[in-house]
């Protein structure tokens, strides 16, 4: 009886554990950026830079960008 107590228990512990998961999922697409912004410095002129920004959907829909434009 105390097995099928624990078992039962633990069950709905994890229940519990993926329902607050989903609850945290964000509806709808968003994106989430590791850094909006970087600075360069001084640079020379005729100099080729480049940065990566690294951007990720963390919505539960699809995520379309349809253009950027630096600042």
């Amino acid at each position: 009886m105390k097995r099928m107590i624990t078992i039962f228990s633990l069950l709905l512990l994890g229940v519990g554990i993926i329902q607050a998961q989903d609850s945290t999922k964000i509806k709808g697409a968003r994106l989430s950026a590791s850094e909006t912004e970087f600075n360069f410095g001084e640079v020379p002129a005729d100099t080729a830079i480049s940065h990566i920004f690294i951007l990720k959907n963390i919505g539960s829909d699809s995520l379309r960008i349809y253009r950027l434009k630096s600042g």
